[in-house]
């Protein structure tokens, strides 16, 4: 069982986790081959709506949506409106996501890929303009763990300054230095009992911030779930940690995690999941 991340532990555990996602960086082959090994593994491609997510409809977060005002997670369609779905989702024979298509931007001139590669239990994504498929245009790499149940225990998504982003790739350049081309981290932890997702943290960070401030520490809420007979998220209480402020909101409407969604991703390493 995870525990509550303490306040003081906040800017150590964000390091930890950037560091993480740096090493993978670190360890990545040309872009442009990776593109084409992943479409090379794609069965089958699934168009969803426009969404405010990450991901859009396949973000892994169970609740964003419920506790993040204006949020909205769109859908899956059976079949293209158009040309271009604002999201196509690229599938391997196994129903595994191995990479995204954003097409919010075609009328500039370019969209959006994100790749996916899975190795044990962590689940990496890696963002970058199609334009111009280099490791140096990256915006964001998210990363997912998983539990020893199959379910997700952690989500963390970094943003990197593109414009700066040649920088990171240098051998002599320490983490520090790194974290300060770092534009924002958004992490969530899950906690569950007996399978059903009770608590989940969600951390807000502008690296920015901390170098202006030294005793700045990223903003951390601890949601608590309840619910009611028929497994529907009726209310929570949202903590405040910095603050020591509680909050307690009642939904308009019980809200349900979308089951075939959720087991979606938490069988992604354990099983053959379906999505239709």
């Amino acid at each position: 069982t995870m525990e509550i991340i303490l306040a003081k532990e906040l800017n150590g555990f964000v390091d930890k986790s950037c560091e993480e996602m740096f090493m993978f960086l670190d360890n990545l082959n040309d872009i442009s081959m990776l593109i084409e090994e992943n479409i090379h593994k794609t069965a089958r491609i699934v168009h969803g709506t426009e969404s405010t997510l990450h991901y859009g409809y396949m973000n892994p977060s169970p609740t964003r949506e419920m506790v993040v005002g204006c949020t909205k997670r769109g859908r899956l369609l059976k079949r293209p409106r158009n040309e271009h779905s604002p999201f196509e989702y690229f599938l391997d024979e196994h129903n595994k996501l191995v990479m995204i298509m954003r097409n919010h931007h075609k009328r500039e001139g370019f969209h959006e890929q994100e790749l996916f590669f899975y190795h044990e239990n962590i689940v990496t994504s890696l963002n970058f303009e199609c334009k111009r498929p280099n490791p140096r245009n990256t915006v964001n790499t998210s990363q997912m763990k998983y539990n020893e149940n199959g379910l997700i225990s952690e989500y963390v998504n970094m943003q990197i300054d593109s414009v700066y982003f040649p920088r990171v790739y240098s051998d002599k350049l320490p983490l520090q230095e790194k974290m300060k081309l770092v534009n924002h981290v958004d992490i969530e932890r899950y906690h569950y009992q007996n399978g059903r997702l009770l608590v989940c943290e969600m951390i807000d960070f502008s690296t920015h911030l901390r170098n202006s401030f030294a005793d700045y520490l990223p903003y951390h809420d601890v949601v608590s779930l309840r619910y009611n007979g028929v497994e529907e998220i009726e209310s929570y209480d949202l903590f405040h940690t910095l603050y020591n402020r509680k909050n307690t909101f009642q939904q308009r409407k019980p809200f349900r995690i979308n089951k075939a969604f959720y087991e979606y991703w938490n069988q992604l390493m354990i099983g053959d999941p379906k999505i239709d």
